[in-house]
């Protein structure tokens, strides 16, 4: 009986081990992931806005909240350069139209309309 304690206590501390000598590779791929799509996340939206600029529609309502990534991360423009930004880092992809905003930032919670203007795009909250 002692044999099959001892046998039963030495394979749990060995999971253990093997648990803690896993853990931080596997939380450094995940990061490593993360901060790839956030990167990918930037461009598709970037894509998305230059899209949005050869249609024929005039204007459009976005609901960033399904858009960004995550509740921390907010979008600004300056000229032709969309920022994305948040706790991992900041993103930018260069549209191929200028735009115009009038807030310095855009977080999840906003819903943003945009429109043309002479080959312009314009970004307001609705």
């Amino acid at each position: 009986m002692m044999e099959f304690t001892l046998s039963r206590i030495s394979a749990c501390l060995c999971g253990v081990m093997v648990i803690a000598l896993l853990f931080n590779p596997v939380v450094d791929s995940y990061d490593g992931k993360v901060t790839d799509l956030n990167g990918d996340c930037c461009q598709s939206l970037g894509r998305m806005f230059d899209s949005f600029m050869e249609t024929e529609t005039d204007e459009a309502f976005v609901a960033l909240n399904i858009m960004l990534p995550d509740g921390e991360s907010v979008i600004s423009f300056e000229g032709n350069r969309l920022t994305m930004s948040n706790a991992r880092g900041v993103w930018t992809y260069e549209m191929t139209h200028p735009a115009v905003s009038d807030s310095p930032s855009y977080g999840s919670n906003d819903l943003i309309v945009l429109g043309k203007s002479d080959g312009t795009m314009t970004v307001r909250i609705a």
